[in-house]
């Protein structure tokens, strides 16, 4: 019998190829997901023992916790019987002292009371007083009262020492501002000029001058540049003598006319004018 061993090599051949293709199509895949399985039923069986452990350790948790619980509840519940106790006693005591004190503080209150409306009697009677002045004199006011104002006020502005000339001068050419001249009433145009006048000679200030009409100064005139005034009026009186008897605390009389004068131009500040000086 003869062997044809080219049909052997190639019979040998198609089995090896189809062993192949078994293995990597069939074979393979089928073991690939035999072990992922096994893997996955293995995780399974572990996270299991895991959630049971676990399970187990939360339940010992639960009953100590518990037991806790139950010891702090009965501990607080004797804490705040005794506090309650306590609380009570602490009231009792707090109720008598309290009337006792009402008692006294009722005396004080009435007292205070009596202070008070006479203080607030006495405040109205001198706002009253101040109020009728204000008006009286600004009814007494007139243009030719306003005219000898400005007159005076130069005559005045003349009048500084060299020092506070220097010290509005400065004030004057630094301002970003044009200065600014108020007074109560309409000033004349011969008034404006003498004003000007004042300002440029006597200040060695070459500025514009911008007049307006301020009909809160009842009577008076005022000088204001950047924030700062210089002021002589009949409201710049009434209030510092307002203050001075609120306060209680009135300082020995000036000659009248005083405060005009040069030498008692001081610092004032108020909320409008953070940086003013007023006489």
């Amino acid at each position: 019998m003869l062997i044809d061993w080219f049909t052997v090599t190639a019979q040998v051949l198609n089995f090896l190829v189809l062993v192949w293709l078994l293995k990597r199509f069939l074979y393979r895949p089928i073991l690939d997901t035999m072990n992922a399985r096994e893997q996955k039923i293995a995780t399974q069986l572990r996270d299991a023992e895991a959630q049971k452990a676990e399970a187990a350790a939360e339940r010992q948790g639960l009953r100590a916790a518990r037991a806790e619980f139950e010891a702090r509840k009965d501990a607080l519940l004797h804490q705040a019987q005794a506090e309650a106790e306590a609380t009570r006693q602490q009231l009792n005591e707090a109720a008598r002292q309290e009337v006792e004190a009402n008692r006294t503080k009722w005396y004080e209150t009435l007292r205070d009371e009596q202070t008070r409306l006479s203080a607030e009697f006495s405040r109205r009677v001198q706002e009253e007083v101040f109020a009728i002045a204000r008006q009286t004199l600004q009814d007494l006011a007139s243009e030719q009262l306003e005219e000898q104002i400005a007159s005076t006020f130069t005559t005045r502005l003349r009048a500084l020492d060299g020092d506070e000339k220097k010290q509005i001068a400065t004030l004057v050419r630094t301002s970003r501002c044009p200065l600014q001249i108020r007074s109560a009433f309409d000033l004349p145009a011969p008034t404006r000029a003498q004003i000007e006048n004042a300002i440029t000679k006597d200040l060695a200030c070459d500025v514009r001058v911008e007049f307006q009409q301020a009909a809160d100064l009842v009577a008076g005139i005022e000088l204001i540049t950047d924030g700062h005034r210089i002021s002589w009026s009949v409201r710049g009186y009434l209030s510092s003598l307002g203050e001075s008897v609120k306060s209680d605390a009135i300082s020995p009389a000036e000659p009248a006319g005083s405060g005009s004068r040069a030498k008692d131009v001081v610092p004032l500040r108020t909320a409008n004018d953070p940086k003013a000086y007023e006489s």
